[in-house]
């Protein structure tokens, strides 16, 4: 991986995009154990968040579950913000509530570029992509690769030099490196 310079990155379009972490109640991630609970911040996305914030994106975070958003009001907050990509991290508890998270972007408006990384889609890239609401799915570490995906999306063959990507072009899926 190379160094992150935002020199980089800082040219082309610059978009509005969605970090979402999708709805959840605590009692469904601790059960019994809810009262006695925390909820942390997703450090991953943070740091996706401060590489696409720092090279000029606009960026906004919806923690659903921090704020105790339901999937309705985040429809409502998908409406409004009118983003042009929406990003989600998939981990095995949550990867239900990102693909319905995507879903309801794709329904609100099928121009909205869905994203989906973290440890799920890391570990089955497969299941995550088969998924027709789902535009890319980025393997591994995705501070660098979120804003090159960001640099080059209006450029079909620049996305495929990008590694660690996986993305639809023409119907056929395109798995980077």
């Amino acid at each position: 991986m190379s160094n992150f310079n935002l020199e980089n990155y800082s040219s082309g379009e610059k978009r509005k995009v969605l970090f979402v972490v999708p709805p959840q109640h605590i009692e469904e991630y601790y059960g019994r154990l809810a009262s006695v609970g925390a909820r942390l911040p997703w450090m991953g996305m943070a740091y996706v968040i401060g590489a696409v914030q720092a090279v000029g994106h606009e960026v906004k975070l919806v923690d659903c579950e921090a704020e105790s958003v339901g999937f309705d009001e985040l429809k409502e907050i998908i409406k409004d913000f009118s983003p042009d990509v929406i990003c989600a991290s998939a981990v095995i508890t949550n990867v239900d509530r990102c693909l319905r998270t995507m879903q309801i972007a794709k329904d609100i408006s099928s121009d909205i570029i869905t994203v989906l990384g973290g440890p799920q889609v890391t570990i089955f890239p497969e299941q995550v992509i088969a998924e027709k609401s789902i535009d890319f799915i980025v393997i591994g570490e995705g501070e660098i690769t979120m804003c090159e995906i960001l640099l080059h999306l209006d450029e079909i063959n620049r996305l495929e030099q990008i590694q660690g990507i996986w993305f639809r072009k023409d119907g056929n899926l395109v798995k980077t490196q």
